[in-house]
């Protein structure tokens, strides 16, 4: 489990000042994959067949989400989050 491990990382290292978290990314991060195997259907009506049974949010995770999420880890706002896995998926895992 990924959670576990990176709170076993965050309290085994010895310095204070490294912050140990990861980021989960679940789902479809991008339009790829199963929606341009899908033959019968067009683009878009495939990728909105895709989203609706499978993404609660019923949107892709973007590239420049996780970007935010990884700037957001990175500043000082996020200086007390240690040893934590953060998921970012739509709501993939909450089905």
């Amino acid at each position: 489990d990924i959670t576990a491990l990176v709170s076993w990382i965050q309290a085994a290292q010895s310095n204070p000042k490294i912050k140990i978290n990861a980021i989960e990314i679940n789902g479809y991060a991008s339009p790829d994959g199963e929606v341009s195997k899908n033959d019968n259907l067009s683009y878009e009506l495939a990728t909105q067949q895709l989203l609706s049974e499978k993404q609660p949010s019923e949107q892709f995770v973007t590239p420049q989400q996780i970007a935010e999420l990884v700037t957001f880890l990175c500043s000082p706002s996020a200086n007390n989050i240690r040893g934590a896995a953060w998921n970012i998926d739509g709501g993939w895992l909450a089905q």
